[in-house]
């Protein structure tokens, strides 16, 4: 009897052994649990496209070499170079410290520091950093495997439909070639967890988004290689090697770029966080480069509104039904998915004022009250957590001693994506009197308690209820989108005579940023850096020009703020939101 046996890839079959009968080994899942043969024909076989049912496939399986090693990295060694590490005992302070630490990496002193100390935290207690998921590259070595635009176009017809805009997001190579940071992947999470997430939250470690997700993200493939490039790039970044990406950080994005083009058919919560949070992660990356790309962001902008719509993932958050949702449902994966969903949200928005995007921000601001429901859904993702890892007192979780403060924030988002559309689409000007008017009733209500924070912002006598530096963010921000509706069309920014409400909200905005930056820090926040360049757009002081231009740590909203500058000071004074947009875009 001939038996043979397959593993994917062409139509397999084999004769089993106790019945006699063909059993076929390939294909798609439902043919195979039919144990009828599949054409397997991607994304849709023939006879799930004829029977109108959910065509399922299974991830190809690794390799023998891969199983007779494991998952675990490739050693790369060279006879001339490579010499073996003395072998050291474990000092007790580090042993719970799971990250490898090697040595060649500059500032590698600062993160195993940093990293020790937050190991008796509580949020890790338990925790293991397992790299198993990921593969690592050569300390030494360039990848040489980036995707090279000849290649586009199969990656583009092989992707699934909600990938089919995003053509420019496969071009990594127009990024270049740069040298390797010589930093291995556990050296990246250490800096991600104890450098760049509390960088980029105005919290503590354990209360940050970015920690957050950074622990949810280890059975996650796919999310796991976009975290690594981030965090790889923003190591380079941190120790002023440049905004362009190192070589790890090249690599990872390639991985997770081929993986990204095989999600077929997600169907649980948790593959849409997955895929969501690697969209977000492209954010991160492709926002922190030297200048901002407008066709890249609003390929990854149209990327997520086909997704979002494609699989209703604003209606998976808002549902309310749970007693009666599937199985594969839980409180968790939805929370955790509402946070990305607002994380994105608020992406979108911030480059939708440079036109970087914005189409899927639009989408979320035609439904306010599904946006608001999403919203608040968010801001329980902490609370989930096990009472262990957060402590008894509630009253220590920011989301709830912040509550008013994260409400006026979020509705900030919202009214400056607004202004966005107003500015650049030719909207009726009708439509900037409700937002006049939501500003107004703000900064009328200051003395009440859900605006408290504009007193507590301007007092320097109380020093026990001092303002925090989210309520201090909020304010300038406050500030500068005031600024933002008044000039968001026409007069220009900085051009004369100045409305008294411009120059009322100007007066606020320095004295708020000054105090704001000795508060605490602001360098990747992005909403603040926005609210400094607004600043520095409005004013005509040198001093402030020089002030702002110090204080903008952000390279790509530097470089606007430099060659906007430049324009103005050509322009007798003033320079207007469409000229803005043109410069950014490279059409000036």
């Amino acid at each position: 009897m001939e038996i043979k046996y397959g593993w994917g890839g062409g139509n397999s079959e084999s004769t089993c052994l106790s019945s006699g009968v063909r059993c076929y080994t390939g294909g798609c899942q439902r043919c195979v649990t039919k144990r009828v043969k599949c054409d397997e024909k991607h994304p849709c076989c023939s006879r799930c496209a004829r029977l109108g049912s959910a065509c399922e496939w299974v991830r190809p399986r690794p390799s023998l070499a891969a199983r007779r090693r494991g998952f675990g990295p490739i050693k790369y060694r060279q006879t001339n170079d490579w010499t073996p590490k003395p072998i050291l005992p474990k000092s007790k302070e580090n042993v719970k410290d799971d990250v490898t630490h090697t040595g060649g990496l500059e500032g590698s002193v600062v993160i195993s520091s940093l990293s020790s100390s937050r190991a008796s935290s509580p949020s890790r207690s338990g925790f293991k950093w397992d790299l198993s998921a990921t593969e690592c590259l050569p300390p030494s070595a360039q990848d040489r495997s980036i995707v090279n635009p000849q290649n586009v176009a199969s990656l583009d017809f092989m992707a699934p439909i909600w990938l089919t805009p995003a053509t420019a997001l496969f071009l990594v190579d127009a990024i270049g070639e740069s040298p390797s940071l010589g930093s291995d992947d556990g050296q990246a999470v250490s800096f991600h967890h104890s450098v760049l997430a509390p960088l980029k939250s105005t919290r503590s470690p354990p209360f940050s988004a970015h920690a957050l997700f950074l622990r949810h993200a280890w059975d996650k493939r796919i999310a796991l290689h976009f975290l690594l490039a981030v965090s790889h790039s923003e190591m380079a970044i941190y120790q002023g090697q440049g905004t362009r990406p190192p070589a790890e950080s090249r690599f990872h994005l390639q991985k997770g770029l081929e993986l990204l083009v095989q999600v077929w058919n997600p169907v649980a919560l948790s593959d849409h966080f997955e895929v969501m949070l690697s969209l977000l992660y492209m954010y991160m990356f492709w926002m922190r480069r030297d200048r901002l790309t407008p066709s890249r962001l609003r390929a990854l902008s149209s990327t997520i509104l086909a997704y979002v719509r494609l699989y209703g993932i604003d209606g998976l958050c808002t549902d309310e039904d749970l007693a009666f949702a599937p199985h594969h449902v839980n409180v968790p994966d939805k929370v955790l998915l509402s946070r990305v969903f607002i994380y994105l949200y608020d992406r979108d928005g911030f480059c939708s004022f440079f036109d970087c995007g914005g189409s899927f921000a639009s989408y979320v601001n035609e439904n306010s009250e599904a946006s608001r429901k999403i919203w608040r859904l968010s801001r329980t993702a902490f609370l989930c957590l096990p009472r262990d890892n957060l402590g008894s007192d509630l009253t220590g979780i920011p989301e709830v001693e912040e509550a008013a403060v994260l409400q006026v924030y979020f509705e900030l988002i919202r009214i400056h994506q607004r202004i966005n559309s107003y500015s650049q689409r030719g909207s009726l000007d009708d439509e900037a009197m409700p937002v006049q008017r939501q500003l107004d009733q703000m900064r009328k209500l200051r003395f009440q308690e859900r605006s408290s924070i504009f007193y507590r912002a301007a007092s320097l006598e109380d020093e026990e209820h001092s303002p925090s530096l989210i309520e201090m963010v909020t304010v300038s921000l406050f500030y500068a989108v005031c600024i933002y509706l008044c000039r968001s069309r026409s007069p220009a920014l900085g051009e004369r005579p100045v409305p008294p409400e411009v120059q009322t909200a100007l007066s606020g905005l320095v004295t708020t940023a000054h105090r704001t930056i000795s508060r605490g820090s602001v360098q990747l926040l992005e909403r603040f850096q926005w609210s400094l360049l607004i600043l520095g757009l409005e004013t005509n002081d040198p001093i402030h020009w020089d002030w702002v231009g110090k204080n903008i740590t952000d390279a790509a909203i530097r470089e606007v703020f430099h060659v906007c500058l430049r324009a103005k000071k050509q322009s007798g004074g003033s320079i207007s939101m469409a000229t803005i947009r043109q410069l950014v875009s490279g059409e000036v």
